[in-house]
Formats: C-alpha cells, structure tokens, sequence
C-alpha cells in the first residue's frame, strides 16, 4: 500500500512538471512537442527537451533508448508530453497537450485542453482531465521496469546509452548510499564513480 501510495505522489507530481513544460512551449513556441519529465529514485528530476528526444531517435529507437536511461538513472516514475487531438463521440475534435504518466505499477494518462479563439489564436489551457487507460498508450509508457533491472539489463542499459552518445553523471555515491547493497550490485563493473 505505501509504494503504491508512493507512485501516485510522485507521478501526481511529474502531471504537474509536464503540464509547466507543456505551458512554457506554447508561451516561447505556440506549440506542444514531445518532450519527458523523468524522476529518480532520490528525487532528481530530468527533463528531456524536444531536441534531445529527436537526437535520441536519430541514434536508435526512442522506445529502448529511454528505457535503458530509465535504468541507468534509476528512475521511478515518468511522464511523456505529446501533442494531440481527441474525438468526442459527436466527432467534435479536441486539440490538447497530451500527458502518459507510468511508474513500476501505475499507468495514466491526462489531457489539457487547449483554448482557442475562433480565429485559431491560441487562448489558454483548460483544466487537465484524466483519460481512461489506452493501450495505444503502453509504447510510451513502458519505460520502467516493474522488476529490480538485472546486472546484465544495467550493462546493455549502459552499452545503450552509450551508442546513443548519453551519458548520466552522479556524484559518487560509494560507502555512503542508504542503498549500500543495491549501490555496490551496480558498481561492481565499474572501477571509479562517474
């Protein structure tokens, strides 16, 4: 229950940094671009911007790229910003900013509706909605393993990131993590901290 309870806060957390980047491109841009909001295990947040997600697709597929990030960075929960536009029923079409939120357990994805005058100026952002789960959704969602990454995920994780041309500094960590155990499974290929 208190991992679960964990996942919700930090993912309730990432919607409202995504719904900022969504808010801050239309304001510098006049558009929504894919981009991600990303947050580790101790509370780091990454954003990747729309240039860096374009660079990651030209070196390799967006899909195992971002996964092998996701574990690389240890991350917990992620969100991805998406341009698009929803049909209603009545066929009346809706363009939003559209936010896939995922952590080991949850998937969720929200909508903000975009405002616009009749003109097509662009007004404002309505009040963001939640949207029932899609399974059109998991490609972009499906970025966290819901099992501890083996040693062998980490090593082809890090050969990723590397043919990507990527790299995640940390400060080092060695005899002072809370996570000493898991720290040292990760590190034993390694023979210096980053």
């Amino acid at each position: 229950m208190k991992n679960s309870d964990q996942e919700r806060t930090a993912l309730d957390e990432l919607f409202v940094h995504a719904e900022l980047v969504a808010r801050g491109q239309m304001a510098s841009m006049g558009e929504i671009l894919p981009a991600m909001v990303l947050k580790t295990s101790d509370n780091r947040y990454i954003d990747l911007e729309p240039g860096q997600l374009q660079t990651i697709t030209q070196r390799g597929t967006l899909q195992e790229t971002i996964r092998a990030l996701c574990i690389e960075a240890d991350v917990t929960a992620s969100t991805m910003l998406l341009p698009n536009t929803l049909t209603a029923k009545d066929q009346e079409k809706q363009e939003v900013a559209l936010i896939l939120g995922a952590t080991k357990t949850l998937r969720q994805e929200r909508a903000m509706p975009m405002m616009r005058s009749a003109q097509g100026q662009f007004l404002g952002f309505a009040d963001t909605w939640p949207l029932p789960h899609s399974p059109e959704a998991e490609d972009f969602q499906n970025f966290i393993s819901r099992e501890e990454p083996t040693r062998a995920e980490r090593l082809s994780a890090r050969a990723t990131l590397s043919r990507a041309g990527m790299s995640i500094s940390r400060p080092c960590e060695r005899g002072h993590h809370a996570y000493r155990g898991r720290q040292a499974e990760r590190d034993e290929a390694e023979e210096y901290c980053r």
